[in-house]
């Protein structure tokens, strides 16, 4: 038996910005399709971080897969962390439907407690994505997903080969290192 609240199950619209949009459209809107694409991992508040990577099926509406979690102390670890590692860390898996004549769709994927507020609040990150607002979790290539180590290519948070066969703009900030300490210090 399913004890989910009401209504958490269904598909809610989403607005998706034109930052996902075009990094979905470069990556899989090219004359052959990817062997992978990349998972980006942004954090979206001090205790959210949203992990999402664009699909496509070609027989399915899905455009995006991803999950997000929340807790203290959220790194990329945390998202390759098996779930028994992360007991502290609340999280769900979701998809984004092209939801056709109603536009992109949130839905769930999995249940947690407290799961419409979780569900609400990803939502409203993933309306929220766009340069100033979110930062990404690791240094990556955000059209292949490969590490960056060039200061250059970091700053731009596109490599080398794929910037000179894209004309996507992106201006978002890499979490430092230190940065979740220098917060909680802040705060306290």
């Amino acid at each position: 038996m399913d004890s989910a609240p009401h209504g958490y199950w269904d598909a809610v619209p989403v607005e998706l910005n034109s930052l996902l949009i075009s990094l979905h459209d470069c990556i899989l809107g090219g004359d052959k399709p990817p062997r992978r694409t990349p998972k980006w991992r942004f954090k979206c508040a001090p205790d959210l971080a949203v992990e999402i990577q664009p699909k496509d099926y070609g027989y399915s509406l899905v455009l995006f897969e991803g999950r997000v979690l929340e807790g203290d102390d959220i790194t990329v670890e945390s998202f390759k962390a098996r779930r028994a590692d992360s007991r502290e860390l609340k999280g769900m898996h979701f998809r984004i439907l092209d939801g056709c004549d109603k536009g992109w769709l949130f839905e769930p994927r999995s249940r947690m407690a407290n799961a419409h507020h979780l569900k609400a609040r990803t939502v409203l990150a993933l309306s929220e994505i766009f340069p100033g607002r979110m930062v990404l979790l690791s240094p990556s290539c955000l059209i292949c997903g490969k590490g960056l180590s060039d200061p250059v290519s970091k700053a731009r948070l596109i490599g080398p080969e794929c910037a000179g066969r894209s004309s996507v703009v992106v201006s978002l900030r890499l979490m430092e290192i230190d940065e979740p300490r220098t917060q909680a210090a802040a705060a306290d």
